[in-house]
């Protein structure tokens, strides 16, 4: 949309409709939200606006300043020069159903979809298909080449038409959901390996490959809770791959020199209830805490890093100050917990 804006200049220009840019947008009075996705000054006062998809509240819109946060009446002396029509009839795009006919694609079906001059765009859950062809004036194809993301869930999708040459954009209307269910089929290969990893495990579900490729920090696969890398040039719409990473245990360790183990006799965080906590854990045996009590339980403990395991292999604690030792006879208790509530006596 064009938009005339007295004092408007052309060093205004803003690529980023987000209230923290630097420039101008146009905005619903009403809901006081932007409207454009991205604005440039054509000439003084004359603001060429790509509009965001949405419904705008009024047939009217303002000028927001973004340095000064001023609004400013848009229509100026001509009330005619920035009026905006919302509309809600005519020759658009309508998706009547969504149907998965063939492993990996989404048929759309419907009305009034541009066949010339057009390009199409189909997305699932931010997941963007990689081939959408308009078959008719009422069909729609889209294809994601490593499978039909298994998300389990009622999800509308979304489709838009582009016009070539232009930054014209048409978003069809969609009431219809799809799900797919995350599905493992039998044939797994590759889960045999050494504690060294670096071998290929292929695990056999339509669709696995596309969330995977999509979003590998969230979704992976795990062996004995260590992630497995995602291999895409492997991988197709039937089947992922992914390379198994080396396994360092007690035993793999000890046996096969996967790793060698570090000793760090400092816990990242300690715990207590008792005074300077800190000082049952630093390693200075002439600085004790200071907190004495029969009356109450002395309490004192560290933490391991999340999602890892903590070994310990040796426990020393010294009573140095204490003259009379007997009174932690049957007393003294060392415990572990991997959920900071359930406590297990270790010794």
């Amino acid at each position: 949309m064009i938009a005339t804006v007295e004092g408007i200049g052309p060093l205004a220009d803003s690529s980023d409709a987000t209230w923290n840019a630097n420039g101008v947008n146009l905005i619903d009075p009403v809901s006081r939200i932007p409207i454009c996705k991205s604005v440039k000054i054509r000439s003084y006062s004359v603001i060429e606006c790509i509009t965001l998809p949405g419904v705008i509240n009024s047939t009217v819109i303002a000028a927001n300043s973004l340095k000064s946060r001023s609004i400013g009446a848009c229509e100026n002396s001509d009330n005619t020069t920035c009026l905006y029509e919302q509309l809600e009839s005519g020759s658009y795009p309508v998706v009547s159903s969504v149907s998965s006919r063939v492993a990996g694609q989404i048929v759309f079906t419907g009305t009034d979809f541009f066949a010339r001059s057009f390009t199409a765009n189909a997305s699932y859950a931010g997941i963007f298909a990689d081939v959408v062809t308009i078959d008719s004036t009422t069909q729609v194809t889209a294809t994601w080449n490593l499978g039909f993301p298994p998300l389990g869930e009622e999800i509308i999708p979304a489709l838009w038409f582009n016009e070539t040459g232009s930054e014209v954009r048409h978003y069809a209307n969609i009431s219809s959901s799809i799900s797919k269910q995350l599905a493992l089929a039998s044939g797994y290969t590759g889960l045999t390996c050494s504690f060294a990893g670096g071998c290929d495990i292929q695990i056999n579900s339509e669709g696995l490959s596309t969330i995977l490729k999509n979003d590998s920090t969230n979704n992976f696969i795990s062996v004995c809770d260590e992630k497995c890398e995602f291999l895409p040039e492997l991988s197709d719409s039937s089947k992922a791959f992914c390379k198994l990473p080396k396994m360092s245990t007690v035993h793999s360790n000890e046996n096969y020199m996967i790793e060698t183990p570090k000793d760090d006799l400092r816990f990242r965080k300690t715990f207590g209830n008792i005074n300077e906590v800190s000082y049952v854990f630093d390693g200075n045996l002439m600085v004790m805490p200071t907190s004495k009590s029969s009356e109450r339980e002395c309490i004192f403990g560290g933490s391991f890093k999340a999602n890892h395991v903590g070994m310990l292999s040796q426990v020393k604690y010294f009573m140095g100050e204490i003259d009379d030792k007997s009174i932690y006879v049957d007393k003294l208790t060392f415990q572990g917990s991997s959920d900071n509530t359930t406590w297990t006596d270790i010794f």
